[in-house]
């Protein structure tokens, strides 16, 4: 929606600049969350392979096997 709004203001217009940062920080959020889900989705399939009895591991190798630091786990 932002990017077609910028498609209609002229250029120069302080609208334009507001639109502009706010683009700008949506993107940053996309991709941030691409990454988080990204995280997700290795730690969910560490999670299946726990379940279905492939491996039996703890939690500092659950964090290791999906990238993580191994950390987190103590900090809730």
């Amino acid at each position: 929606m932002v990017r077609n709004e910028l498609s209609k203001v002229p250029s120069e217009v302080s609208y334009e600049n507001k639109l502009r940062r706010i683009e700008s920080y949506l993107v940053d959020i996309i991709i941030d969350l691409k990454k988080q889900q990204d995280t997700l989705d290795r730690i969910e399939q560490v999670i299946s392979n726990i379940i279905r009895g492939k491996k039996k591991l703890s939690i500092s190798k659950i964090a290791e096997k999906s990238r993580i630091r191994k950390t987190i786990y103590n900090h809730p």
